[in-house]
């Protein structure tokens, strides 16, 4: 077992590493990395094969710079000039569009904007191409007539063809640019964008697995009774948590204290706001019958060590700080890893829509809705229930009694996502601002209704079928 602040440390750079590699600074540093290196291997060519290119190539000689220094410095100057106008303007325009466009809609686009790989990738572009050209530029030498290497004239060829290639390359992906931007101002592509985002983060409970046994034998020994509480270490909103190192990490900690049955309750889920020291979870141990061990439990009530161990052990310091390095905190939400987040959006989105009186993208909302609630019911998506993880290290422990796997469960605090589908759909529908939106939105909501009810009763999804009746009834 490593040893716990030097776990932490290296859990708190590998937080910060990967949140500068999500956030609009990565690709543009990348860049202008890969930049300096390129004008370092060009410059060291030029250097060595100065006064010995020759440029011979029929019918395309004419597309190759072999100009003067003075010709160089003007091309060199207009693209790093150029590039950097349209970087300013451009990403100007467009964050003003979006602002606009989050004020109708949601402000999630700002955030799409934001975290959208080809606009982070042309930023980092145009950001290069500058950066290159004025490393370039700098190398040029007009000469003065002295014997000095400073009075030399001094073209680089190479340098300024690559410049030029590149300054082209810029135009397609320019282009590119602003047909990925008009996508943010039409909101059917937003909506179908946020569905796709749904659907992946739901890959993330792929693993769970239904736990339906009886831990308890009366619910005061569950809420008086704990092995180890998990406390936040800084505020913020919790943004992911990773289930399947959490569960490993359980599990070299039961062995250690030798538990049959480790149960984590959670008073927190994603999305919560979590301050700084407040509880996220606590953990019990029980054996094989249902009992609670008795070698170390903590009373909840008075906040007193009933056992031996009056403080934290090193290893349990350092299982809880492994636990909360596997869970991210921070300012904002993620669709990536928080589908209830996604669903939020859906209902926001139509909600504004249905002020506007778009109801084409209240429609598209109600759809969407819909075929979420049709692939959590159908695919089992397990969320607001108590679960065990099935994993790779599962299947290769061994068949001896003595070295089987502690049970893990854990018992999230969560929603059910069919449950608060149907709620955010109920409050879609509470918004009609006029009869005639009513009962445009009304017909669609019962065409939908109809084929999510098909699909339910193909599919034998009977207490699912039963569940949206009765909401729908009322």
């Amino acid at each position: 077992m490593q040893d716990g602040p030097i776990f932490l440390l290296k859990g708190i750079l590998f937080s910060r590493l990967l949140v500068f590699k999500q956030s609009i600074l990565f690709y543009p540093v990348v860049f202008a990395i890969g930049s300096i290196i390129l004008f370092l291997i060009t410059s060291w060519i030029d250097g060595i094969l100065y006064d010995q290119i020759n440029i011979n190539f029929p019918y395309i000689d004419s597309l190759i710079f072999t100009g003067d220094a003075d010709t160089s410095s003007s091309i060199l100057s207009a693209i790093a000039g150029g590039w950097t106008t349209i970087l300013g303007v451009t990403f100007s325009v467009t964050l003003v569009t979006l602002q606009l466009s989050s004020t109708k809609y949601t402000s999630h686009i700002v955030n799409r904007f934001e975290e959208d790989r080809l606009n982070q990738l042309t930023l980092a572009w145009f950001i290069s191409i500058v950066l290159y050209s004025m490393l370039v530029l700098k190398t040029v030498r007009t000469g003065g007539g002295g014997n000095d290497i400073e009075s030399i004239a001094f073209t680089p060829i190479i340098g300024v063809n690559v410049a030029v290639i590149l300054a082209i390359i810029s135009l397609f992906i320019f282009v590119a640019f602003l047909n990925n931007i008009s996508s943010y101002l039409r909101p059917n592509i937003l909506v179908s964008r946020i569905l796709k985002q749904i659907i992946h983060s739901l890959k993330n409970f792929e693993k769970r697995k239904e736990y339906d046994g009886l831990l308890f034998n009366n619910e005061k020994s569950r809420e008086t009774k704990k092995i180890l509480d998990i406390r936040s270490k800084k505020n913020g909103i919790c943004r992911s948590i990773d289930s399947e190192k959490i569960y490993h990490t359980l599990q070299n900690f039961s062995k250690t204290h030798k538990n049959d049955i480790v149960w984590m309750e959670w008073h927190k889920s994603l999305g919560d706001w979590v301050e700084k020291d407040e509880l996220i979870a606590t953990i019990y141990a029980y054996d094989k019958n249902g009992n609670i061990k008795n070698e170390k439990l903590f009373d909840a009530d008075n906040g007193n060590n009933h056992s031996k161990y009056n403080n934290k052990s090193n290893h349990d310091k350092s299982c809880e700080q492994r636990i909360v390095s596997y869970i991210d905190i921070s300012k904002d939400r993620d669709i990536s890893k928080d589908p209830k987040y996604g669903i939020e959006l859906l209902r926001s989105l139509a909600v504004k829509s249905m002020n506007s009186s778009d109801t084409d993208v209240v429609n598209s909302c109600i759809t969407g809705l819909f075929s979420i609630f049709r692939y959590v019911t159908k695919s089992k998506k397990l969320l607001g229930m108590p679960f065990t993880l099935q994993t790779s290290l599962d299947d290769k422990t061994p068949n001896d009694a003595a070295a089987a796997p502690t049970l893990i469960v854990m018992h999230p605090k969560e929603e059910k996502l069919g449950d608060y589908i149907l709620l955010e759909l109920s409050i879609i529908l509470d918004n009609g601002s006029s009869k005639s939106q009513q009962v445009i939105v009304t017909k669609h909501f019962v065409k939908e209704f109809i084929s999510s009810s098909k699909s339910l009763l193909e599919s034998n999804k009977v207490c699912e079928f039963k569940q949206l009746t009765k909401w729908c009834a009322n």
